[in-house]
């Protein structure tokens, strides 16, 4: 059984549920929710098989999930559920405002590109356990490349969906289940998933150099109807919520989650399908406070050269859709936090918008990665470009940006919010999990900053 905490706020959370290696839907199970010792029946006519959208043969539909619904709740309280078998899951209800200075923060985990086969040992779940009471996440945000489907780059996928669908629930399944690792990581807070292009493949929806079925569209097609199939079930409480907008506030602080990879057209114009992404224009539009953004790729990023936008992958600022979303940010009222991942290393950069006593900031948080895929496409980690946007767009005029912090070390980032003075003041840490020392996790904290 494997529990996950999903969207959450002040009176209600849903808990995704997987009972993995099974001939028939779980009979007689309940969650029990601590405290009150609640106990909360999981209907059998609930349980839905993992099928990828039809393509797994009916002898290997041995996963079934359900979601459930815990209501009644109190705002800003720590929760624990547990099912058979010991397996456990905790939450933390949304606050209605802002922790004080002085009090326990409102904290979110950040973290993107977890390749497992690079973790058997589970040190991020270990780290995880090490984190003190107090910084662990009520939130988590797993902002793409959950999983790899499309490695090792080396290997010949067949043009099958009945071969991808056994392959890539395989995966899922090696990565969900991880016991005292990444499964730690998914028990451990609500949990936002948003796409990247490995839930897919490398440069989703654009063809992938080395993988030859995503050179004609029929394969892209296919391939594609197996691994959405795939994430709608593993990486949403909901399949209809897939790659669209989510949106919760705590006080004056507003969180949009926008996915950039579900709804990507292919070519160069669109990373958000238009309707989701004129809800991101007004949100910014309608801000009363400071806005947290999350997209999957960089924003203070220069647009990759026609070679390795073609042959590698694509960023945010190769499309035309992206010059609409920076003349939306500066015209922003207040500050803007960006929380991203995607590129192989963790960065904290900033520049000013618009100046003033009270100066509308756009600052950038990056992590990634929490389990590096290869050296051969990390190990460096990168200053933001010197200007925002990184190229002239009519009508804008650039600013300077300053690069605060960078790392290239396997880690996630927790993201600490307060209210001080009127202001939201935020503070990152970057803990890092590379070393196997059983009584320790690295960490850098850096200065607070205010909103």
């Amino acid at each position: 059984m494997i529990l996950v905490p999903h969207d959450i706020d002040q009176l209600k959370a849903n808990l995704w549920i997987a009972a993995i290696d099974t001939n028939a839907p779980p009979q007689n199970l309940s969650v029990i929710l601590m405290p009150g010792q609640r106990s909360i029946g999981l209907p059998r006519e609930n349980w839905r098989s993992v099928t990828a959208n039809e393509a797994l043969k009916p002898e290997l539909r041995r996963v079934f999930i359900q979601t459930v619904p815990i209501t009644n709740l109190q705002s800003n309280t720590t929760y624990e559920v547990s099912i058979k078998e010991g397996t456990k899951a905790r939450f933390s209800t949304l606050p209605t405002v802002l922790p004080q200075e002085d009090e326990r923060p409102f904290t979110v985990l950040l973290s993107s590109c977890f390749y497992q086969g690079n973790d058997q040992e589970g040190r991020i779940g270990r780290a995880i356990k090490l984190l003190p009471e107090n910084l662990k996440p009520s939130v988590k945000i797993l902002c793409g490349d959950q999983v790899y489907l499309d490695l090792p780059a080396t290997e010949e996928f067949p043009d099958n969906e009945a071969w991808l669908a056994e392959n890539f629930l395989k995966k899922y399944i090696l990565t969900w289940g991880q016991t005292d690792g990444y499964q730690t990581l998914l028990e451990t807070g609500g949990t936002y998933f948003t796409a990247d292009d490995h839930e897919f493949w490398n440069n989703f929806p654009n063809w992938a150099t080395l993988i030859n079925n995503t050179w004609k569209e029929e394969g892209r097609d296919r391939w594609k109807k197996v691994a959405l199939a795939l994430y709608e079930d593993f990486q949403t409480d909901d399949p209809s919520k897939a790659g669209h907008p989510r949106r919760f506030n705590i006080g004056v602080l507003s969180f949009f989650i926008a996915d950039t990879r579900v709804f990507r057209d292919g070519g160069d114009r669109n990373f958000m399908s238009q309707a989701d992404f004129e809800q991101l224009q007004q949100w910014i539009k309608g801000l009363k406070g400071p806005g947290v953004l999350v997209v999957g790729q960089p924003i203070f990023h220069e647009p990759e050269g026609w070679f390795s936008g073609r042959f590698g992958d694509r960023s945010l600022s190769n499309y035309k859709q992206y010059k609409d979303l920076v003349h939306a940010i500066f015209q922003a009222e207040h500050s803007i936090l960006v929380l991203t991942g995607d590129v192989h290393f963790g960065r904290v950069a900033s520049c000013e918008l618009k100046s003033g006593p009270r100066p509308v900031e756009l600052i950038e948080v990056i992590s990634s990665p929490s389990s590096l895929v290869s050296s051969l496409v990390g190990g460096k980690a990168a200053d933001a470009p010197p200007k925002f946007p990184p190229e002239t767009i009519p009508g804008l005029v650039q600013s300077v940006t300053k690069t605060i912090y960078k790392t290239a070390e396997d880690h996630f980032a927790t993201l600490h919010f307060t209210e001080r003075a009127g202001r939201v003041r935020l503070q990152v840490r970057y803990w890092f999990h590379k070393n196997k020392n059983q009584g320790a996790v690295d960490c850098r904290v850096l200065d607070p900053m205010d909103l």
